[in-house]
């Protein structure tokens, strides 16, 4: 925008110095406001310079400086060239230099991060994923992209704040705003205020799919189209994709928001979840089980209690290893589910490892949905 508030700039400054005859002359102050005027509003909502405005002020006080001393000033462009330096010291002092200010807080807020330490990389599958759970997978890849897209206004002000440096002063609101402009950072885009807090588990407090007895599990079924596309819909709502941030490697992450649920995964008109526990695989030396009131998050698992796999939970999690989605058993109107969590394309930046690894699973409590 600085670029091009040199543009009506330009035009004012050549009518100031046509308004600014030599005596006896007079000064064509009816030129310079009635074109000027319009070159200020130029644009008519399209594109707003403040730095005009100022501009054309600055200049009308040069005109008539110029108009007083005219006869003993020779020369008409000491007095221009200063009105457009103050103009635009001006707009810089009143926009650009509180929104640069604010930039830099922002920057101290939400700097670049290394997650290396926090994620150790998962282990590769130890068989190549069956067609269904690769399809399965391309389809996460796709929707995780597609969600993406909600967060393109913070991507845009992570990437200002981070690597356009040069660009947000050249764009800052006080040399000009463009209709199109998505604004400068704030807290607002950039924050995670908009996030809801992690539900409660939605069955009995203090149960566990860990309480279930191994013969209460029932039957291995084959996880029904209900169950897999509440796991599928859940596992994107989990990872959070607008809450990604800027990634330059597993180094350099800025503004990552936690993994987490927002909502309780919907497997109706079937089916509906009393608990969603998360499988952890890459922190503790054998694999675990959260146990907590509320659907996993992240941010929130430090301290959270662990308990060892299950029967059922043990053997889904050899199949999922061995390359599948899903693990099911029914008994009754009870269905357990363990599905898979895994290394997506926009999941390798940060967690390392190779396509398709796994990184997770979760444990579900399904019953059948009341009407």
């Amino acid at each position: 925008m600085l670029y091009l508030s040199l543009l009506p700039a330009s035009v004012l400054l050549i009518l100031a110095h046509a308004a600014a005859r030599r005596p006896p002359a007079p000064v064509r102050w009816g030129l310079f406001l009635g074109v000027g005027l319009p070159v200020a509003l130029f644009g008519c909502g399209l594109l707003v310079f403040p730095v005009a405005w100022v501009l054309l002020v600055t200049l009308g006080v040069a005109l008539g400086v110029w108009a007083v001393r005219r006869h003993r000033t020779r020369r008409f462009w000491p007095l221009s060239a200063t009105a457009f330096v103050t103009a635009y010291l001006i707009a810089f002092l009143l926009f650009t230099a509180p929104q640069l200010r604010e930039s830099t807080r922002l920057r101290r807020g939400f700097p670049f991060e290394s997650l290396a330490d926090r994620l150790p990389e998962p282990q590769p599958p130890t068989h190549p994923l069956p067609d269904g759970a690769a399809g399965s997978l391309a389809e996460f890849d796709r929707e995780v992209e597609r969600a993406a897209q909600r967060g393109w206004v913070r991507d845009q002000h992570l990437r200002q704040l981070h690597e356009r440096t040069t660009d947000e002063f050249v764009d800052a609101p006080g040399f000009g705003v463009g209709r199109v402009h998505i604004g400068p950072p704030s807290r607002a885009t950039l924050g995670q205020e908009e996030r809801p807090a992690p539900p409660d588990q939605p069955g009995p407090r203090g149960t566990s799919a860990g309480d279930t007895e191994p013969a209460e599990a029932g039957a291995v079924v084959a996880a029904d189209d209900a169950a897999r596309t509440m796991h599928a819909a859940g596992v994107v709502d989990f990872v959070n994709p607008d809450g990604f941030g800027l990634v330059r490697g597993r180094s350099r992450v800025a503004g990552f928001r936690p993994h987490g649920f927002s909502k309780v995964p919907d497997g109706k008109p079937k089916w509906e979840a009393e608990t969603v526990e998360l499988v952890g695989l890459l922190v503790h030396p054998e694999p675990v089980v959260y146990v907590s009131a509320k659907l996993p998050a992240m941010d929130q698992l430090r301290g959270t209690p662990t308990r060892p796999l299950d029967e059922f939970e043990t053997a889904g999690l050899a199949r999922l290893r061995a390359g599948e989605d899903h693990y099911a058993a029914g008994a009754g109107d009870r269905l357990r589910l363990v599905g898979s969590l895994r290394n997506g394309k926009t999941c390798e930046g940060c967690h390392g490892g190779g396509y398709r690894d796994l990184l997770g699973a979760f444990s579900y409590t399904l019953r059948t949905a009341r009407p």
